[in-house]
């Protein structure tokens, strides 16, 4: 998807976050796909539960999920995760697993090459 199409559909997005986060990505070329998730329909963002994040991920890698993070399962992976959303027992599970949880919008400024960094949908 063109840069200029991804900017015709973040116009449309109401939740002030999201477009700030579509904003920041579009001005790195590592980001654009994460741009190109989040700028499409809020239908189709990911709904992930934390065993499936468990069988994908990788320790010492950083996740980022363009949609939710549910609590159905066991987390115990040593990573980072990003999401949009994460539900309250999500929270506490993953809390339980020492694993760091970074705004989205903030590991886009921290790491502008998305050096290790994997989109899960």
């Amino acid at each position: 998807m063109s840069k200029t199409r991804m900017k015709e559909r973040s116009k449309k997005k109401t939740h002030p976050v999201i477009k700030e986060i579509i904003s920041e990505a579009m001005k790195h070329e590592a980001w654009h796909p994460l741009a190109q998730r989040l700028s499409g329909p809020t239908r189709r963002f990911a709904s992930i539960n934390l065993f499936q994040l468990n069988e994908q991920a990788k320790d010492g890698e950083t996740l980022v999920i363009p949609g939710a993070v549910l609590s159905l399962g066991v987390f115990e992976k040593k990573c980072t995760l990003s999401a949009l959303k994460l539900t309250a027992t999500a929270k506490t599970k993953i809390a339980e697993s020492k694993t760091g949880v970074v705004d989205m919008l903030e590991l886009i400024k921290k790491n502008p090459s998305a050096k290790g960094v994997r989109i899960v949908a």
